[in-house]
């Protein structure tokens, strides 16, 4: 039996706070100016952003923040 079919559906995985998706608008307005420095060209920590968005309860995976 191959190992992925042992793994429980996304769905049925408890969701911890910080990956919660930014459905609300409020979230996404608060969210706007960290994106804007994630993707401008200058030296910024995206651990710092990412520690930011986590404090927010959003996924930074949402906004291709990851490595």
């Amino acid at each position: 039996m191959p190992i992925a079919s042992i793994k429980p559906k996304l769905s049925q995985l408890p969701t911890p706070r910080y990956k919660r998706i930014a459905k609300r608008d409020s979230d996404k307005e608060e969210i706007k100016p960290l994106l804007e420095l994630a993707k401008s060209k200058e030296n910024v920590n995206k651990r710092v952003i990412k520690k930011m968005m986590k404090k927010r309860g959003i996924a930074p995976k949402v906004f291709g923040l990851t490595k």
